[in-house]
């Protein structure tokens, strides 16, 4: 049966304890092997508590900073897109308005053409509304016309 011991003296490790913890070992107290530290002073962290940790002043100024970044990237987020639906409010305005015209043009010439169809026909005194219709099919007399 094999049995573990600690080091008779606290604060050493090793096959004949002679070897010290690290300096910032919790309490003093390692592996009595390896020289790992069983835990670490407040401030260091690693295997052998030999690396500082963030202090606790460090880690609210990155913990407050956090939602200053996060607002200020939603806020550029919600500026680009007010900045592309004007964007896109103007374009289509403008492609309507040219579409209008467009129509609007081809409105008018029709209008134009009718114009000019009906000014173009002769107007007898026999094309009156007022006149009887049979009055209207009456071939005019071009014999008188020789």
């Amino acid at each position: 049966m094999v049995s573990l011991k600690g080091c008779p003296t606290p604060g050493y490790y090793g096959e004949d304890c002679s070897l010290p913890c690290p300096q910032n070992c919790q309490e003093g107290h390692c592996h009595i092997v390896g020289g790992t530290c069983l835990g670490c002073v407040p401030g260091y962290i690693g295997p052998t508590c030999d690396k500082n940790s963030p202090t606790s002043d460090q880690m609210s100024t990155c913990q407050s900073s956090t939602p200053f970044y996060t607002s200020l990237a939603l806020l550029i987020f919600s500026g680009l897109m007010n900045v592309f639906l004007v964007l896109r409010q103007l374009r289509n305005r403008r492609c309507s308005t040219k579409k209008n015209a467009g129509n609007t043009d081809k409105h008018q010439g029709r209008i134009n053409r009718k114009l000019e169809q009906a000014t173009s026909l002769p107007m007898s005194a026999s094309n009156h509304y007022e006149n009887d219709p049979e009055e209207t099919k009456q071939e005019p007399p071009y014999d008188e016309l020789q």
